[in-house]
């Protein structure tokens, strides 16, 4: 099972560890390299901390941490909140179907990017087109 700790610079690393972002509109914002404000996730293993992850980003992704939002001017997650969260979500999920939708997800997201690199070429090719009849 998983651990998580607030983040200490001066904690050694584990082989299996991912941060969470744990203050600020992105709460519960999935990390690969720590920040100030972020909570370490160690796992038993790879395959461990490749779901929790995913399932961490999925629930960002979907906007569930919102609802455990607390404070007035920075908001921040509670690592009790997130803890519990986590465990729920971790025990329920079927892992095979999970991946599977978030290769999905990705693939979905890689294609958005080409979309949004073409768009600005779009862009970039109306502003030459005008730039050559101004002259």
């Amino acid at each position: 099972m998983f651990t998580l700790k607030a983040y200490h610079p001066d904690q050694q690393s584990t082989a299996h560890e991912f941060f969470i972002l744990n203050k600020g509109l992105n709460s519960g914002k999935p990390l690969q390299a720590p920040v100030a404000n972020c909570f370490r996730c160690s796992c038993s293993s790879a395959e461990e901390k490749e779901k929790l992850f995913w399932l961490c980003w999925g629930l960002w992704k979907c906007k569930h941490w919102e609802q455990f939002l607390c404070g007035s001017v920075i908001p921040f997650i509670r690592k009790h909140d997130l803890c519990s969260q986590l465990q729920l979500r971790y025990a329920s999920n079927d892992c095979s179907k999970f991946l599977k939708a978030v290769n999905t997800v990705c693939e979905l997201q890689s294609k958005e990017e080409i979309l949004k690199q073409q768009l600005q070429l779009i862009a970039q090719c109306k502003i030459a087109i005008l730039r050559q009849h101004i002259k």
